[in-house]
C-alpha cells in the first residue's frame, strides 16, 4: 500500500471520527443503509453508528447487544491511527500486511459465518 492509499485511508478514519462526533452531538437520524432502504432489512453492519455511540457513552454490554461487529471494529478504531501514523513515517506496508492476513480461507470462512449470524440477528431484531 503506498502514500496515495495511506492518505485516503487516513482521511476516511478522520471522516468517521468526525461522522460520530456529529452524530452524538446532534442526533442526526439519516438512513445510511443502502440494503436497508432499498430491500428494507437491516444488513451486517446496521446498528454501529449506534453501538459506536454507546460504546463511547462506557455502555459496552449495550454496544456489542446493539451490533457484536463493534467488537471487531474496536480493534480496528485503536489500531488503525497507530498503524497509519508507522506507516506514514516508515514507509513499511504495514496495512497491506494485515490485509493478507485477513485475505486467507482460515480467517475469511469464519469471518464471513460471523457475519451470516449477525445479519440473521440484526433481521430478527428489526435494526
Amino acid at each position: 500500500m503506498g502514500k496515495r492509499e495511506t492518505i485516503i485511508l487516513s482521511a476516511l478514519y478522520l471522516l468517521g471520527i468526525a461522522w460520530m462526533f456529529i452524530y452524538t452531538h446532534y442526533k442526526v437520524n439519516i438512513l445510511l443503509c443502502p440494503t436497508k432502504w432499498a430491500l428494507g432489512i437491516p444488513c451486517p453492519g446496521c446498528g454501529m453508528t449506534r453501538a459506536l455511540s454507546l460504546l463511547l457513552k462506557g455502555d459496552m454490554v449495550a454496544a456489542v447487544t446493539m451490533n457484536p461487529n463493534i467488537v471487531i471494529a474496536l480493534v480496528g478504531i485503536v489500531l488503525a491511527p497507530f498503524l497509519l501514523f508507522s506507516q506514514w513515517f516508515t514507509n513499511r506496508d504495514y496495512m497491506g500486511r494485515i490485509n493478507s492476513l485477513l485475505n486467507r480461507k482460515q480467517f475469511l470462512i469464519p469471518f464471513c459465518t460471523f457475519e451470516i449470524m449477525i445479519w440473521a440477528y440484526n433481521i430478527m431484531r428489526h435494526i
